[in-house]
C-alpha cells in the first residue's frame, strides 16, 4: 500500500483503528490539549471512531493527528485541525505536517480555500499557522461551546493562488522507521475525494488546533 504523502522526517497517512491506543495517549491529555475539542474517554472510542480504514500498516512511532473537513460548493473548501503529542512539540513536526497537507489539499486534490480554526488562547497554534502564510479573517466572540464554556473562535484562511510552498513529497517512497501523523477526514467529503484518499468519511467531528 502507497502511503499517501512523505516529507523530511514524516509520513502522513490515514489513521487505522490499531492506532486507537498511541492516538489515545495523547488525545486524552486534558492539561496538553485545553483548547481541543474532543478529548475521548477511551482507547474503545478512539478505535470506534477510526472507523472503516484501510488494510493496516505495521508501523510505530505515531506522534500526532490531523483533521480535515471538506465543506462548501462542491467540497472545494478545507478545514484543518491539528494535535501533536507533548514530547514531540516544539521541533518543527507541526509545521513540516502542515505544509506537506495543505499543498496536498491545493497541488493534488486542486481544494479553493483553506480554513483553520483556533482558540485565541492558543498562541503556539496561531504563531504556527501565520508562519505558513494564514491570514486571520475573523474573530468571533463566544461562539464556540467547549467543556461548559462559550469561547471565542478565531479564523484564519489560505487561498490556492496564495499558497507559495513549492516543495514536492513523495506519495509512493516508504520511509524506514519514520514518524507518524496519522489523519481524521469527517463531514462530507466528496466521492473524488474517497478516491484520491482511499478512505471513507468518518463520524462528524469539528477540527481544532490542540497544539
Amino acid at each position: 500500500m502507497k502511503y499517501p504523502i512523505k516529507t523530511e522526517r514524516l509520513i502522513i497517512r490515514l489513521a487505522e483503528p490499531e492506532d486507537a491506543e498511541s492516538i489515545f495517549s495523547y488525545r486524552s491529555d486534558f492539561a496538553e490539549n485545553k483548547y481541543q475539542g474532543w478529548f475521548p474517554d477511551s482507547v474503545e472510542e478512539v478505535r470506534d471512531y477510526i472507523s472503516n480504514m484501510p488494510a493496516t500498516m505495521d508501523i510505530a512511532n505515531i506522534i500526532g493527528d490531523m483533521g480535515i473537513s471538506f465543506t462548501n460548493h462542491n467540497n472545494m473548501q478545507a478545514e484543518l485541525g491539528c494535535t501533536l503529542h507533548k514530547d514531540y512539540q516544539k521541533k518543527g513536526y507541526a509545521t513540516e505536517a502542515l505544509k506537506a497537507i495543505v499543498d496536498y489539499l491545493f497541488g493534488t486534490l486542486d481544494k479553493h480555500r483553506i480554513i483553520a480554526s483556533v482558540d485565541p488562547r492558543n498562541t503556539a497554534s496561531i504563531q504556527l499557522i501565520e508562519r505558513l502564510g494564514f491570514r486571520k479573517e475573523a474573530h468571533f466572540k463566544e461562539s464556540y461551546y467547549l467543556r461548559g464554556d462559550w469561547v471565542d473562535d478565531i479564523i484564519y484562511a489560505q487561498l490556492k493562488t496564495e499558497w507559495g510552498n513549492n516543495d514536492k513529497y513523495s506519495k509512493e517512497e516508504i520511509m524506514i522507521d519514520p514518524r507518524i501523523i496519522a489523519l481524521q477526514f469527517n463531514e462530507c467529503i466528496s466521492r473524488a475525494d474517497i478516491n484520491a484518499l482511499s478512505h471513507p468519511d468518518t463520524k462528524e467531528n469539528r477540527n481544532k488546533f490542540g497544539i
